[in-house]
């Protein structure tokens, strides 16, 4: 398999783990010294963090889902030569706290074999998600109570 073909298939079953929330097998994809990047910057602050603390954080939010995640993906673009993909998504949940529906482009970055991802950038509905995260805040002020 060419690195590119093997690239494609580390995108489709990021996606697929992801969609089924199936996060150890999202982070045995993921290389070693594996970094997210949070965009953008001027209204979230620069959010870069590792795999194990991306994984806690996204463990921890998936106990204020209702319902299964829906994580619609357009738009490939793939670069064997970069090692480089991108795609829009939405991501659609029920939560304690209320819907969320988040809107973002992802690009990620690969090791040459196209079979590990060694970064993520994502740039977010800021708006939306500072809404979010206002809420999470607030509940877990409030003792974990919904807000």
């Amino acid at each position: 398999m060419s690195s590119l073909a093997a690239q494609k298939a580390t995108v489709s079953d990021f996606i697929d783990y992801f969609t089924k929330w199936e996060l150890d097998a999202v982070a045995g994809l993921c290389a070693p010294g594996f970094v997210r990047v949070q965009q953008p910057s001027t209204s979230l602050g620069e959010k870069k963090e590792t795999a194990e603390v991306m994984f806690a954080r996204l463990q921890g939010m998936s106990a204020l889902f209702d319902s299964p995640l829906i994580y619609g993906t357009k738009n490939f673009v793939h670069d064997g030569e970069a090692h480089k993909s991108s795609f829009e998504f939405v991501i659609k949940v029920d939560t304690k706290l209320g819907p969320l529906e988040l809107q973002g482009v992802m690009m990620q970055t690969f090791t040459e074999d196209g079979k590990k991802v060694t970064r993520v950038d994502e740039f977010l509905d800021s708006k939306t998600l500072e809404a979010f995260m206002t809420k999470v805040t607030a509940a877990m002020a409030g003792g974990g109570k919904e807000a």
